[in-house]
């Protein structure tokens, strides 16, 4: 998934994440910004967690310029 322009793969995180699997499932393959801004609930993630995403990031979202 996409979060603020890098790209992770969250694959070997989902069985440790404190909320069900199901919940960031529908977010793979897309760019999860906004729920990972919010939690779908209108709060920020705390900043373990932002270390923690470091961990997996494995590039950056490249646009294209027509």
């Amino acid at each position: 998934m996409a979060i603020r322009g890098s790209v992770y793969d969250l694959t070997a995180y989902l069985p440790e994440h404190p909320s069900r699997p199901d919940l960031i499932q529908p977010w793979c393959g897309t760019d999860a910004t906004q729920a990972y801004n919010t939690k779908s609930k209108g709060r920020p993630h705390s900043s373990y967690a932002d270390e923690l995403l470091a961990k997996y990031r494995i590039g950056a979202v490249e646009l294209a310029i027509p």
